[in-house]
C-alpha cells in the first residue's frame, strides 16, 4: 500500500463524536485522531482539557470509504460536514533518519547514529538510534546539561571517576553516557517512563557503559547520595522535585538542572534556591532556555 485515506470529520457534537468513533471503526478505519484544546497556564500541572462545542476528528483508512459509508455519516447528524484526504505512507523512522546526521554535541564529544561513521575530529562519541524516549542530543535544554556535566568533570579532575552519579528522568539516558565519557564511573539513571527504562538500557550497552545502572523506582523512593545529581526537566517540576533532588545530594555535592524557560528563570530560581544552602557555579542558556550548575555549600 502506497498510500492511505485520512478523512477529516467537522461540526461533530459530543454525541454525534460518540457514535461516529464507534461507526467508523465497523467500517474499516484504522485509526483515529482529535486535535484537543487545552488550557496549561503552569507546567508544573497537567494540561486541563477545554470544553468545545463542536470537535474535529480524523480517520484513517487503507482505502477511500464506499458511498453508504458517507451517507450514514449523514444519518448519524446531517450538520457533520468532511473532507477526504489522499496522502503517501511513510516510513517515519526512514524519514527520520535521513535528517538525523553526526553532531558536535558539547566539546569534542559527538552523537553520531549507529548507522553513520563518526567524523574524524570526533574524540568521544556517542552512539544512539531513534526512539520514543525524550533525549537525543539535538535539544537545547540537553546540550545544555551535557555543557555543564562537562564544566563539572573539569573541574573535579582525574576524581570525577569516583563520582557517584544519578541521572533524574534520563529519557535515552544520553546524559548519564556524556557522564561516562567524561569519566563518571558510578552511574545511575531513574525514569518515570518504562520505554525510557528500556532505550537507556539499550544505550548503556550500545556505548559500553561501564558501572551504570538502572533504577526502576522513583525519585522519592532513592535513598543513596550522590557526588551529581542530574535533572534536565521542565521547570515546575523540578520544583516539585526539589526535597527529592537535594536529599539525593551529598554534601558538596554538584546539581545541573536544565530545562527552565528563560522567561521564568528568575521566578524559578528564587523559589529553588529558597532555604538551601545551594551556591550557582554557572548559568548557560541557548534558545529559549537556561539550565544551572548548583554547589551545595552547606
Amino acid at each position: 500500500m502506497d498510500n492511505y485515506v485520512r478523512v477529516r470529520f467537522k461540526n461533530l457534537t459530543d454525541q454525534a463524536e460518540d457514535i461516529l468513533t464507534s461507526f467508523v471503526f465497523e467500517h474499516g478505519a484504522t485509526g483515529l485522531s482529535e486535535p484537543l484544546a487545552y488550557v496549561q497556564p503552569d507546567l508544573a500541572f497537567d494540561p486541563r482539557l477545554l470544553h468545545q462545542k463542536f470537535h474535529e476528528v480524523d480517520a484513517f483508512f487503507e482505502g477511500i470509504p464506499a458511498t453508504d459509508f458517507f451517507k450514514g455519516v449523514t444519518d448519524i447528524d446531517p450538520q457533520i460536514k468532511w473532507e477526504v484526504f489522499t496522502e503517501p505512507v511513510k516510513d517515519w523512522l526512514e524519514e527520520w533518519k535521513k535528517d538525523y546526521k553526526p553532531f558536535r554535541f558539547v566539546s569534542d564529544l559527538w552523537i553520531v547514529p549507529t548507522w553513520l561513521e563518526a567524523p574524524p575530529e570526533a574524540k568521544l562519541v556517542i552512539r544512539i538510534d531513534p526512539g520514543m524516549a525524550f533525549g537525543t542530543g539535538t535539544h537545547a535544554t540537553t546540550q545544555i546539561a551535557a555543557a555543564m556535566i562537562n564544566k563539572v568533570a573539569k573541574k573535579a579532575g582525574e576524581d570525577f571517576s569516583l563520582f557517584k552519579t544519578l541521572d533524574v528522568g534520563c529519557g535515552t539516558g544520553v546524559l548519564s553516557v556524556a557522564a561516562f565519557l567524561y569519566g563518571s564511573r558510578d552511574l545511575y539513571a531513574m525514569d518515570v517512563d518504562p520505554e525510557a527504562l528500556r532505550v537507556t538500557r539499550e544505550n548503556f550497552e550500545k556505548n559500553q557503559v561501564i558501572g551504570g545502572h538502572i533504577y526502576e523506582k522513583p525519585l522519592n523512593e532513592i535513598n543513596e547520595k550522590f557526588d551529581l545529581v542530574i535533572a534536565n526537566i521542565i521547570d515546575g517540576v523540578l520544583l516539585q522535585l526539589k526535597p527529592d533532588l537535594l536529599r539525593a545530594m551529598t554534601k558538596g555535592g554538584s546539581l545541573v538542572l536544565s530545562g527552565i524557560l528563560t522567561d521564568r528563570e528568575d521566578t524559578f530560581i528564587e523559589k529553588f534556591m529558597d532555604g538551601t544552602n545551594l551556591q550557582i557555579m554557572q548559568r548557560l542558556s541557548k534558545d529559549d532556555w537556561a539550565g544551572f550548575w548548583l554547589v551545595d555549600k552547606s
